[in-house]
């Protein structure tokens, strides 16, 4: 999992990595998380997070892509932050590296 300091958030900055959770189901009990970048501030509390689909993930890090289709939410309430991320290292072909490992997550 990430290093304790990208736990505990303080700020959200447009150009931060962020790992969002999402409560999904009609009985509204799986929880779902995703990695995005903040690229605007819509509002107080409402964040436009641009979303990274999971490649692979290695022993110890995270390997994302963009989707074709971008996935693209503009209504990220800060209060679904779970943390903020590191920033990740460029691979070959547009991927995205994370130092991190999301193992106990159900990340999409």
């Amino acid at each position: 999992m990430a290093e304790e300091s990208y736990l505990h958030r303080t700020v959200d900055n447009i150009g931060d990595w962020i790992l969002v959770k999402y409560i999904v189901g009609s009985k509204g009990k799986k929880i779902k998380h995703f990695v995005g970048i903040i690229k605007d501030k819509t509002d107080t509390n409402l964040l436009l997070s641009k979303f990274v689909k999971l490649k692979k993930e290695l022993k110890n890090s995270s390997i994302f892509v963009y989707p074709v289709i971008e996935d693209i939410d503009k209504n990220v309430l800060v209060d679904n932050i779970s943390c903020r991320l590191p920033l990740p290292k460029e691979g070959k072909g547009g991927e995205l590296i994370f130092m991190v490992t999301f193992s106990q997550f159900n990340l999409k």
